[in-house]
Formats: structure tokens, C-alpha cells, sequence
């Protein structure tokens, strides 16, 4: 057994964590304590299929599979964990968090600020999965960008425009204090890039995922490649610039921070930096950073080689939760 499996504590508890996106979805186990800071370890994120055309029925229904997939690893390690008495307490599952991103959860405007709302049938087939791993266990469900919002406080002082980049949907969120305060989506993601590499380079999907590795270890391009990704990121970074203006002419910020699986995260972050669009947007300067693993590395302990940096954000929300809220609702 790993030594990251101490001794239990008594104020130690195990739950489940959920990731539910539009390009992929993930599953692990947190240890979260009074304590210490969060432990995450069984960690399994299963990357839904590049899809030539999108459709938000066949998305839901990969979804579906993969929430299945990603289960059954983590609870298979849950599952072993039980076996030696040493470290049982730590494969005791007692709850759950599940997290959705868009298109699965979006806000309305309530009286004093905005609320998150979620799409009913797949947070019902989520948490009826879950059920089957932990099941009487209290389980709550969240929008991924709540518990970003946290990170960022966590991170950043003041407003920051958070970019988060999924699969195929990018989310904008203002955050001033703390406190959600503007939002809005782009149609746009990492599998816009793939599909730009797939249609116009003449890659397979995974040659796409290796030159993108390729390209951003170094500024020359090997596979001449620099044009295709040039007109997909102009997209992109066009349709950030249409969605962010309105939400920054009403709350006006001087920090971009994007959020997405390395080193997708780099590359969008350089993008945004560079390009005159997104210059115009700040007149009088600004700051764009990708935030990565490595920044959360002294709050959150992760097992896994490469942390992914949405469970390490989410066993960061859950931690704060348990210790100055309600632990699971």
C-alpha cells in the first residue's frame, strides 16, 4: 500500500468526488480532515470521443457511459483499500460531491445575484450511479464553477475573469469577493483544436493530442501546423472577446485565469495574452495566467503523476465544505 495511506485520523473522512464535463468525466476518492489539507488518490478520468459534429443528446449519452467507467475504477480502489485493516477507514466512502459543468448546469438572474441551475435528467442518472457506490451516503451536487469560484479566491486577490475551457464549451465566470457576479458561455473548446488539426492537417485525433504536446514544448513547428492552429485560436479567441465584452463593460477586471487539462491551459492563456482582440479589452493592461496544477499543489495533495486540476479544485471546495459549512447538504 502506497505510503500516502496514513494512519486515520478521527476527524478524517473519505467521500467521492464527480466530475461531470462535456469532453470528459472523472471520479476520485478525497480524504478531507480538520487538520490537513485534502488528499485526493484514486483518481480515473475517462476522455469522452471527439465528435465531428456536436450534439448535446450524444454527448449525454457518452456521459452516461463514462460516468460508469470512471465509477467502477475508483470504487475498485475504494474497494481494496477496505480489505487491509490498516488503512480501511480510508476506503469508507461517506458522501459524495458531484460537480457539473455546462451544458449541464447554467445561471438565472434571482433577486440579488445569480443562481446556478442544472439540467434534471443527467443529474438524475449521475446520482442514481452514485448511489450504486456509496449508497445511503448523503450526496450533494455543485456547479464546477462554484467550486472555481473558491479557487480563485483562494488564488487571486480582487475581480478576475475566470476562463474555463472544457472539451466543447467555454465557461466565463466574473468573480469579485468571492462571489459569482457575471457569466457567460462560448461554443468553443479543446476539441476545437483537435477537429481543426483532424480537418485541416490531416491528423487522427490522437496525432492531434501528441503535436499539440509537440508545439507547445517549443516555438518552432515541426509539422507546420502553426496555421491551422492559428485560425482555430483567431476563433476562439474572437468569440471570448464577443461574450467577455458586455461582462466586462459592467464589472471591469484586470486578471484573466483559465482553467483547463494541461497543457491545453498554456496554450489557451497564450492565446488570450497575445492577440490584439483581447488587448483592446483592457486598455489599461492586464494579467492572463493559466492556472495549473503546481498552483494548487500546497493546498491540495494529489497521488496521481499528472494531478488533474478539476479534482484537485473540487477536493479543495469540498475541504472548505467540511470545515466552515455544512459537509454535504
Amino acid at each position: 500500500m502506497s505510503a500516502l495511506f496514513g494512519k486515520s485520523d478521527s476527524d478524517e473522512r473519505t467521500v467521492l468526488l464527480v466530475d461531470i464535463e462535456n469532453g470528459s468525466v472523472a471520479s476520485a476518492l478525497a480524504q478531507l480532515s480538520h487538520t490537513q489539507q485534502p488528499r485526493l488518490f484514486a483518481e480515473h478520468r475517462v476522455a469522452l470521443p471527439v465528435l465531428h459534429t456536436v450534439s448535446g443528446a450524444e454527448i449525454a449519452r457518452r456521459v452516461e457511459r463514462a460516468v460508469e467507467e470512471s465509477l467502477d475504477h475508483t470504487s475498485r480502489i475504494a474497494a481494496r483499500i477496505r480489505q487491509d485493516r490498516r488503512y480501511a477507514p480510508m476506503g469508507r466512502i461517506r458522501g459524495a460531491h458531484l460537480f457539473f459543468g455546462p451544458p449541464w448546469t447554467t445561471t438565472s438572474r434571482g433577486e440579488e445575484r445569480l443562481q446556478w441551475k442544472f439540467e434534471p435528467s443527467v443529474v438524475d442518472y449521475v446520482r442514481r450511479s452514485t448511489e450504486s457506490v456509496v449508497g445511503s451516503e448523503p450526496i450533494a451536487h455543485h456547479p464546477f464553477g462554484r467550486a472555481a469560484t473558491h479557487t480563485s479566491n483562494t488564488l487571486f486577490a480582487g475581480s478576475v475573469l475566470l476562463c474555463i475551457v472544457t472539451g466543447e464549451v467555454t465557461e466565463l465566470l466574473v468573480i469579485e469577493d468571492d462571489h459569482l457576479i457575471g457569466r457567460a458561455t462560448v461554443p468553443l473548446g479543446t476539441h476545437t483544436a483537435l477537429r481543426t488539426l483532424k480537418v485541416h492537417a490531416g491528423l487522427s485525433i490522437p496525432e492531434a493530442h501528441s503535436a499539440l504536446q509537440l508545439y507547445r514544448r517549443s516555438s518552432d513547428d515541426p509539422l507546420s501546423l502553426a496555421e491551422p492552429l492559428r485560425a482555430s485560436f483567431d476563433h476562439f479567441v474572437e468569440q471570448f472577446v464577443e461574450a467577455s465584452r458586455e461582462l466586462l463593460t459592467l464589472h471591469p477586471v484586470d486578471t484573466i485565469a483559465v482553467i483547463a487539462p494541461e497543457p491545453m491551459g498554456e496554450w489557451f492563456a497564450r492565446a488570450l495574452a497575445t492577440h490584439t482582440k483581447t488587448v483592446q479589452l483592457f486598455p489599461n493592461g492586464g494579467t492572463t495566467r493559466d492556472i495549473r496544477a503546481k498552483h494548487l499543489a500546497p493546498h491540495v495533495s494529489a497521488h496521481a503523476t499528472n494531478p488533474d486540476i478539476h479534482l484537485m479544485i473540487e477536493a479543495l471546495f469540498a475541504h472548505s465544505l467540511q470545515n466552515f459549512g455544512n459537509a454535504i447538504q
